[in-house]
């Protein structure tokens, strides 16, 4: 929660994060700030077994379509080209792009109005969400569970994230690797040595919850396996900020 870390630490934060999206989409987004906001003095990036990782997903970039309205840029496009999410027709003409998204002609008309009535109200681009993960939705959970195959990192993935990290290291920008508490007991022991081994290769600060007791055994806190629901939020917020100034050499 920005609210949270900007009142503790002082800081003044912004939420950039793209939701359930890999390293490749997150890395033109952080191209995209840098290039229309200048550099940011503290990176705080959430990383997730799945953010080096294709898997499950090879060639589906979640919610495609946000990206739409922004396929004249090159890098955006070249986005979508290569992992092949968007049918072809969206690349050919500037109208062919929204053929079959009606609520997002209808959305983008209405906000061509003056009006908004489709996007969540952020807070500093962060959007709470008070919801409990029905037992329904965690039944299911556990039976995925069990038919989940090893997670591996896609070297692509992996060549731009050294590439990101130069470039903080380069430019003086500190870069703080935050692994988010996960639900149950951790079986991701390759996905945390894999950034320790990063962490200590660049001399980064990485603060690693996947096992954090306080959390990972009530799924009251979640919304869903991976995300935290607006109570827990903000209480994970809290600590979070305590460990930057504990650790953090900036700070």
């Amino acid at each position: 929660s920005p609210k949270v870390i900007d009142s503790l630490i002082g800081y003044n934060s912004y939420n950039i994060s793209l939701d359930g999206n890999t390293f490749d989409s997150q890395y033109v987004l952080f191209k995209k700030y840098v290039k229309n906001n200048g550099l940011p003095k503290t990176i705080i990036h959430e990383i997730n077994p799945g953010t080096l990782s294709k898997k499950g997903i090879e060639d589906e970039l979640f919610l495609f379509e946000k990206f739409l309205p922004y396929l004249q840029d090159r890098d955006i496009y070249n986005l979508l080209r290569n992992r092949k999410s968007a049918p072809n027709y969206v690349f050919n003409f500037n109208f062919s792009r929204y053929f079959g998204q009606h609520l997002l002609i209808i959305d983008g008309l209405i906000s061509f109005l003056g009006f908004d009535l489709s996007s969540p109200k952020l807070y500093k681009g962060y959007f709470p969400k008070e919801l409990n993960w029905s037992d329904e939705m965690f039944n299911k959970f556990l039976k995925q569970k069990a038919l989940m195959s090893e997670i591996k990192f896609d070297n692509f993935f992996k060549k731009e994230f050294y590439e990101y990290i130069n470039f903080c290291k380069m430019n003086n920008i500190e870069l703080i690797l935050v692994s988010t508490p996960i639900y149950g007991i951790s079986d991701n022991e390759d996905f945390t040595n894999f950034y320790k081994n990063v962490a200590k290769e660049f001399d980064l600060l990485f603060l690693d919850y996947t096992d954090s007791k306080l959390f990972i055994l009530d799924k009251s806190n979640f919304y869903d396996s991976e995300h935290l629901n607006k109570n827990a939020s903000d209480l994970f917020s809290v600590i979070l900020t305590r460990d930057i100034q504990n650790f953090s050499k900036n700070y």
